[in-house]
């Protein structure tokens, strides 16, 4: 339901404040306004600087104003204009607020709007795949339903950026990585590597990286195109009314107010080192088969239980690119389990039954086959045998893991996991075979004996501070990759290209 202006407000500077209410389709009412009406203020947090207004409006017939009290965050909308009639600013009047001095009117009742920034805290993030900085910063701010564009001033470019576009809509996360946040959260971690602010600005919310205060802006809509550049900001000088060379002067007091700085900080980044650079097999892998995977959960999390047998071998099965490096061995490990049985005396009995899988890398044009000694030229499965479970949650068993030099080649892997295969002799009505159930499947690389560095840190120490304290450190969710093959394989936190090509 789109909102239809209602109150107009008028002040003697020549800037009015327009308020729409939803579902209003009746006639507009200008309306008298207090002294100095309206008050916009900015939050003094550090990324996400929530701005909020203070208007007041002149009651006419007692408690008129009752339908600003509501319990809909967005009945309300607030538009504030200049004396050209630019738009400032736009908010929703903060609900469940109504108070007004007991006594006749005339009257003046105050508001306050809010731009919604610092409710994001309430909303869950819920974006998935890989998505630029930009589109999820979008699909937070979106949760507000004020459908403004964006302005940006961030001037720092990877290699292969166009630096004639935000490196904001040019670098891409896997949005796996801010599970369990909200998206003030997430627009958080966003921004702080890049030491910048969002806050609503000139109708738009801007983007300014600290270090690019007085640069040029990226202008986006809120959709995320593309609209031009906008001029930087004039540069004002703050000074005593009349100074020479004095843009702008203050009305009232001005209060100077010190911190503490420090001797050090320390800045750290967690780049989220995979157990395995193959996803859990419970999820997005293919079929080749007529059975249907089943994901199921025990005490250690997800696990995948392909149910049933055939005569003929069928695979669950994923692929994905890798490139070989010298000196990097290839280590491969899983559980795994076998649900059935048969009876015996009239009971059931646990059996043994095989379990069948491989491992497969070609370039198009070499094939190779890991086996529990390294890789061959010939098609080859590992098959391991394992005593079932009968009945209930399955005990699973680990293969140890194998270990081969580095792998023969860059190329495609395939890691294909079997449905159980029936073989001879297990046919009669005394055999009950469930299926077979595989998880924490383990696929990583080894450098020269040691396992890749899971994170950086480093220390920026100030030389010329007096201060005996540090300051408080400062942790990155996300940054740069690492400078190895298969960082993408081998790190979430990292930031990529939009082909997935770490940065």
């Amino acid at each position: 339901m789109a909102h239809g202006l209602k109150y107009e407000l008028f002040c003697k500077t020549l800037y009015k404040l327009k308020l729409s209410f939803k579902g209003y389709t009746g006639p507009q009412i200008d309306r008298n306004v207090p002294v100095n009406p309206f008050k916009l203020r900015k939050d003094k947090a550090a990324y996400v600087r929530g701005t909020s207004l203070e208007f007041g409006i002149r009651e006419e017939v007692d408690f008129e104003f009752l339908e600003f009290y509501t319990n809909n965050a967005r009945h309300v909308k607030a538009e504030l204009y200049g004396p050209e009639d630019e738009l400032i600013w736009v908010g929703f009047n903060l609900p469940q607020q109504y108070q007004v001095p007991y006594k006749p009117c005339p009257v003046s009742v105050w508001f306050t709007a809010s731009d919604g920034l610092g409710l994001l805290k309430q909303e869950s993030f819920a974006l998935s795949g890989l998505n630029s900085l930009l589109d999820i910063i979008r699909h937070c701010v979106d949760n507000i339903g004020l459908s403004l564009g964006y302005s940006i001033a961030i001037n720092l470019f990877a290699e292969n950026h166009d630096n004639t576009r935000s490196c904001l809509a040019q670098t891409f996360v896997l949005c796996e990585i801010f599970e369990g946040m909200n998206c003030y959260q997430v627009i958080e971690e966003i921004l702080k590597p890049f030491n910048a602010e969002i806050t609503q600005s000139k109708g738009r919310w801007r983007i300014t990286r600290d270090a690019d205060k007085e640069s040029s802006r990226m202008l986006y809509t809120s959709g995320g195109i593309y609209e031009g550049t906008e001029a930087a900001p004039e540069v004002q000088t703050l000074g005593q009314l009349g100074g020479a060379g004095v843009n702008v002067h203050p009305k009232g007091m001005l209060n100077l107010s010190l911190q503490p700085g420090g001797k050090q900080v320390n800045i750290s980044h967690d780049y989220g080192k995979r157990a395995s650079f193959f996803p859990n097999p419970a999820f997005g892998w293919g079929v080749d088969g007529d059975f249907v995977p089943e994901v199921r959960y025990n005490d250690n999390g997800p696990y995948v239980f392909i149910p049933g047998r055939n005569d003929t071998q069928q695979w669950l099965s994923k692929t994905i690119p890798v490139v070989n490096v010298p000196g990097e061995d290839f280590v491969f490990s899983l559980k795994m389990a076998a649900v059935g049985s048969r009876l015996y005396g009239g009971l059931p009995i646990s059996v043994l039954m095989d379990i069948t899988f491989f491992v497969y890398l070609t370039d198009g044009i070499n094939e190779r086959w890991l086996t529990e000694t390294g890789w061959v030229s010939e098609s080859t499965d590992i098959t391991k045998q394992t005593a079932s479970t009968i009945g209930g949650e399955p005990r699973f068993n680990e293969l140890p893991p194998i270990i081969t030099n580095e792998i023969p080649f860059s190329g495609d892997l395939t890691i294909a996991l079997g449905r159980y295969h029936s073989m001879d002799g297990i046919n009669d009505s005394s055999w009950t075979i469930a299926g077979l159930a595989y998880t924490d499947l383990n696929v990583y690389f080894v450098q020269n004996g040691q396992l890749y560095a899971s994170g950086h840190k480093t220390n920026a120490l100030f030389t010329g501070s007096t201060e005996p304290s540090s300051l408080e450190d400062i942790d990155l969710k996300i940054g740069d990759a690492p400078d190895v093959e298969n960082a993408a394989l081998l790190y979430k936190n990292i930031l990529l290209y939009s082909d997935g090509t770490p940065i």
